[in-house]
């Protein structure tokens, strides 16, 4: 988490395309996602993005751009898209305020607008959740990557008491889960697997913190507790590959469908 901010306002504000519904955004109401496992969602997902000094990272949903700063302070070069205006102004709000040079724009994250094989690493955290078609999305993530280039995602944990209070909330009509659809970490492996990336690993985080407190050594046991128990993790975060045999006829689809792609 980023040094200086208030505990009580380390929301992460997210925000995608939901299909269906005139594909509205949802950014504005992703925004009041739960903030207590924030830090270590974070952590994992840093953790499996290792050393990204020099890497060209694409940030898909980056909401308010807190994900894609950590990163460009890491020294990474680093894109942001999300379908919310208001996000993205908030996100380039964010990144002059730390004289961080990140490039955020309005984009859809199932039509990239960017070449094959543009990007080292590309991370989507609390995307797929509220996306129809997820798969379309991971596909098009896999042809923006660079051959042996790095997806990562991070999702709610289906089963995580996280999760099923979410889904109390969209029963009783709460508009931002009432679209959402939480996945297992085994249903999640499938989805990148279909997009022909190769997992290499899944991480669970719990979030125990809402039944005992927390200091740093509880924060250890958590991330140690989610290794352990990815089944009921709160969060689940999932490292893949793109092979070097994957198939170009894939990762040239658009080309010839839009030639303004950008490099």
């Amino acid at each position: 988490m980023l040094a200086g901010e208030p505990t009580k306002t380390r929301a992460r504000r997210r925000s995608v395309r939901v299909e269906g519904e005139a594909g509205a955004s949802v950014g504005e109401y992703a925004s009041r996602i739960d903030t207590t496992a924030t830090r270590l969602e974070r952590r994992l997902i840093l953790g499996l993005a290792g050393n990204v000094f020099g890497k060209v990272v694409l940030d898909v949903g980056c909401g308010d751009g807190t994900l894609a700063l950590a990163l460009a302070k890491r020294g990474a070069d680093v894109t942001g898209i999300d379908s919310s205006g208001a996000m993205i102004d908030a996100a380039r709000t964010r990144a002059e305020h730390h004289g961080a040079d990140i490039v955020f724009e309005r984009a859809n994250a199932g039509w990239l607008p960017f070449q094959p094989e543009r990007f080292d690493i590309i991370t989507a955290v609390t995307v797929l959740c509220f996306l129809e078609d997820a798969q379309t999305v991971l596909r098009e993530s896999a042809r923006a990557l660079k051959p042996g280039g790095q997806l990562i995602i991070g999702e709610p944990g289906r089963w995580s008491p996280w999760a099923v209070g979410r889904r109390l909330r969209a029963w009783r009509g709460a508009p931002p889960w009432r679209h959402a659809r939480f996945r297992t970490a085994r249903e999640l492996r499938d989805l990148v697997e279909g997009a022909g990336l190769v997992v290499e690993t899944v991480r669970g985080s719990s979030n125990y913190r809402r039944l005992i407190s927390t200091d740093r050594r509880t924060s250890h046991y958590e991330t140690v507790l989610g290794r352990l128990t990815i089944v009921a993790g709160a969060f689940v975060a999932l490292s893949a590959r793109r092979p070097a045999g994957y198939p170009r006829s894939l990762a040239s689809l658009r080309e010839g469908q839009c030639p303004g792609l950008r490099a």
